[in-house]
C-alpha cells in the first residue's frame, strides 16, 4: 500500500538502537514468553472490525446530511481515510500475521465488542450528530 505503519516508523528513526538490540540475548531473554501471537491476532483483528465499522459510523453521519458542501468536500476525504485504514489494516492481518482474507472477512465480533460497535453507531440517532461526527475519533477507540 505504500504506508508505513507506526512500528517500521519507530523503528527506522532509530535505527542504530534497534539493529543493536535484535537478537541481543538479553533482549531475547526478556521477552521470551511475554507476547502470544494468538492474542495479537486477536486484538489486530478486533481493531480491524473497529476500523470497518468506522467506515459504516461515517456513511450512517453523513447519511443525515443536508449540507451540499459538506457532503461534496469532506465527506469523500473523511470515506476515503476511513477505508484505506481499514484496508492497511486487513492487510497487516494477512501479510504480517498470516490470518486467511476469507477468516477476515468473515469473522464475527464478540460479544462485548459488538455491543461497543452498537453503541457506537447509536450515536448517530442522537440529534447532535454534528458533534458525534467531530468526536468520531474519540467514540471510536474502546
Amino acid at each position: 500500500m505504500g504506508q508505513s505503519n507506526i512500528l517500521d516508523l519507530i523503528i527506522n528513526d532509530n535505527r542504530d538502537l534497534w539493529d543493536r538490540l535484535v537478537g541481543h540475548s538479553f533482549c531475547s531473554r526478556m521477552g521470551n514468553g511475554t507476547a502470544r501471537v494468538e492474542g495479537f491476532k486477536d486484538f489486530a483483528t478486533n481493531e480491524l472490525l473497529f476500523l470497518r465499522n468506522e467506515v459504516r459510523y461515517h456513511l450512517g453521519l453523513y447519511s443525515k446530511m443536508d449540507d451540499w458542501d459538506v457532503l461534496s468536500t469532506k465527506a469523500p476525504a473523511a470515506l476515503v481515510d476511513a477505508v484505506n485504514l481499514a484496508d492497511h489494516q486487513l492487510q497487516v492481518c494477512i501479510q504480517g500475521l498470516g490470518i486467511p482474507k476469507a477468516a477476515l472477512l468473515s469473522i464475527v465480533p464478540k460479544p462485548q465488542v459488538k455491543a461497543y460497535m452498537d453503541w457506537v453507531n447509536g450515536l448517530i440517532n442522537t440529534e447532535d450528530w454534528l458533534r458525534q461526527l467531530t468526536c468520531t475519533h474519540g467514540t471510536m477507540f474502546p
